[in-house]
This record gives C-alpha cells, sequence and structure tokens, in this order.
C-alpha cells in the first residue's frame, strides 16, 4: 500500500469530520499520512500516520494555531521529502492556500484541494482569500467540490473548469444498513448537526412545535451541540408541548446512525448564514437517505441533489416554517409514502453516493496525478 500522499488539515479532526475520516479508513491501495496542527478525537478517529506540528493540551487546543504555523513550513516541508510525498491533498480551500508554499520548494508535488462549504461562500467575502483563491486556481493540480452547485460556484471564482471535480460524499454501505421506516403509534422525526445558523435548528424546532397541535404521536429528537445550543432549548422550553423534544446531545458517529435508524423521518432545515456560510451537501442526508428515512430539507445549496422532491423527501424554501410545519403534517399524516420515498432514497445512494465507490474513485485521482 502506497504512502505517496498525504492529507493535510488543520485540525484532525472535529467531531463532525466523518467526511474526511471515513474515505481514509477505506482506503486500498493508497495509505497516506495526515500532516496537521492539532489533534483532537482521537478516540473517535484513530489513525496511525499522524504528523502533528503542535500536539497541545486540550484548552490549548481551543485557540487557532492555523496563522502561527504559517513561518513553520520547515517542519513539513522535511516530512513531505522524508515520506517522499508525490500528492498533497489539502481539506478546505485555507488548507489549499497554506499547501501552496510547498509546492513551491518541489515542483512536482500535485495538490488537490476539497472545498466544503464555507470555503466557497463565507470567506471569499474577504478581497485577501480571493487572491489567495487565484493564486490557488493558478498553481493547484485538481479541485473537489461536494456538489454540481459548488462546482458552478467554485468556477464563477475563477477556478478553471477542466481542474474542478465534483466529488460527491458518501455512506458506507456494507455498514448502513437499509429498513424501511416502522410504522408504529409514534412518529419520531430527527435532526442532527451542530448548533450554529446555517444549519436552521431554530425553523426546524418552531415548525415541528407548530404541529404539536394537530398531532398528538409526533416527537422530535435533537442530536448535536454547539453556540446555539441554549437559545434552541429555550424554544422549546417556552412552548407548552416541550415534552415533545428531546435533545440528545452531541454523539459519535455510531450512536447517530442508530438514532437514525429508529427515527422514522428526518428534517435537514439548512438556512444561508448572515455571514454568508452555506452547507455543501450535508453527509448525514446521504446517511438518512441509505438507511431508508424520508427526508424533509431547504431547497438549496447542493441539498437537491440527495434529496428528489416527492421521490425521498420533500423540499422547502429557506426559512419557511410554514413549509417546514406543512412537510412534517404531510408525511405525519401519510405512512404509506415511507415505504417508496425510502426505497427511492437507497437506490439513489447506491447509484451516487457510495462511499465505497467514491473512495476508489479518489484514489484514481491520486494514481493520475502520480503516474
Amino acid at each position: 500500500m502506497s504512502k505517496k500522499v498525504a492529507q493535510f488539515t488543520n485540525r484532525f479532526l472535529d467531531i463532525s469530520e466523518t467526511f474526511i475520516y471515513e474515505p481514509l479508513r477505506l482506503m486500498k491501495k493508497f495509505k497516506p499520512v495526515v500532516f496537521c496542527f492539532q489533534k483532537r478525537n482521537q478516540d473517535k478517529f484513530p489513525y496511525d500516520s499522524i504528523y502533528c506540528l503542535n500536539d497541545l493540551p486540550e484548552k490549548e487546543q481551543k485557540k487557532n494555531q492555523f496563522l502561527a504555523a504559517f513561518g513553520q513550513e520547515k517542519y513539513f516541508t522535511n516530512l513531505i521529502k522524508q515520506n517522499e510525498i508525490r500528492v498533497l491533498h489539502a481539506h478546505y480551500g485555507f488548507g489549499g492556500i497554506y499547501a501552496l508554499q510547498f509546492k513551491k520548494k518541489n515542483s512536482n508535488l500535485k495538490i488537490i484541494v476539497n472545498f466544503y462549504g464555507l470555503d466557497v461562500y463565507q470567506h471569499t467575502k474577504s478581497p485577501l482569500y480571493r487572491w489567495q483563491l487565484r493564486q490557488l486556481f493558478k498553481k493547484g493540480d485538481l479541485f473537489l467540490v461536494c456538489s454540481e452547485k459548488m462546482s458552478q460556484d467554485l468556477i464563477k471564482l475563477g477556478a478553471p473548469k477542466n481542474k474542478v471535480k465534483v466529488h460527491y460524499g458518501g455512506a458506507d454501505l456494507k455498514k448502513i444498513k437499509y429498513s424501511c421506516p416502522k410504522q408504529g403509534d409514534e412518529i419520531v422525526f430527527l435532526m442532527c448537526g451542530r448548533f450554529v445558523e446555517k444549519k436552521g435548528f431554530k425553523y426546524g424546532i418552531e415548525a415541528f412545535l407548530r404541529c404539536c397541535a394537530k398531532n398528538n404521536n409526533i416527537k422530535l429528537k435533537v442530536i448535536g451541540h454547539g453556540t446555539l445550543e441554549q437559545a434552541l432549548k429555550k424554544i422549546v422550553t417556552q412552548s407548552k408541548y416541550q415534552n415533545r423534544v428531546e435533545f440528545l446531545g452531541a454523539l459519535n458517529h455510531s450512536e447517530y446512525l442508530t438514532e437514525i435508524e429508529k427515527c422514522n423521518v428526518f428534517i435537514s432545515p439548512s438556512v444561508t448564514a448572515k455571514n454568508g456560510d452555506q452547507e455543501g451537501l450535508p453527509t448525514v442526508l446521504i446517511e438518512s437517505a441509505a438507511i431508508g428515512r424520508p427526508l424533509i430539507a431547504t431547497n438549496y445549496s447542493g441539498i437537491p441533489e440527495i434529496v428528489h422532491h416527492k421521490q425521498n423527501g420533500l423540499l422547502v424554501k429557506e426559512q419557511d416554517i410554514a413549509g417546514l410545519s406543512a412537510a412534517i403534517d404531510y408525511l405525519a399524516e401519510n405512512k404509506k409514502l415511507w415505504s417508496r420515498y425510502a426505497e427511492y432514497g437507497r437506490k439513489l445512494v447506491e447509484k451516487n453516493f457510495d462511499l465505497i465507490k467514491q473512495t476508489e474513485k479518489l484514489e484514481e485521482y491520486y494514481q493520475k496525478l502520480i503516474e
């Protein structure tokens, strides 16, 4: 197994970044080494080839060491030489910008950059970042995006069309088993993600609470944590239906997959944040479709590429509480649709979002660049 590839990320890994870890775990032809500034959550993301610039105490890891590390490129330059790295795969646009300096020292080094969302939408408000991106687009070799929509947006920013590839995230279909939602007395809706503005949980919770008066057999479970946690809980505690909403906290990957299996319908009410941040294509939607759960989601960004309206779920406008409520009511009242939506969603994932196939494609990209 070749180790001529390195993956580079600021932190390895934040708890939500299973989309970086899972392909690493599944690779067969390559065993990339990982370069990072900080290590996090090693119990959840075990990996044996990590070179970390700063093994800091936990309290220090909360500080952003990214900018401070710009003057310490010698550490990574030596690692690239020692490990005979031919391809450096950087995660996020700012990771790619940092990685460019190593190409200056080694013209044969190939640079791949994965873009995910905030690096295409939020950070591009900065003139400096846009200038840095233009340099990256000139000198980088391949740019991977997680949706057709993001591909169009990256090209608008100046990325050469021939260097941009849509590379979907995926679900490990050997691990994630399909099942139709069970039709019991209680209908469980589920939301999962970081408690940040772009996830739109505020709108999902308010929409659900509106439905409680009409539907006395529905329940909402919410997985995650983040800066908006208290604000979201306040919305619930101020409602007379607070006993219908349960916050489960942050769960690891296997735990949250179990909760998806236990639910009947998955909700993703994402929005464009005030700072411009947007979703790419949430992995949790792919995994929920793979498990066989009908989806309710926002019709924006790359989401319509996994949620096909009235085929495996329902799409609503951003911040549309009334639309979300109507979708919740509709799927609560039409259980007969669940199995059809579930079957369509699984087949869609098998066709476009099979993580094993997507990982094989990623390894093909590596091989072509090495050749």
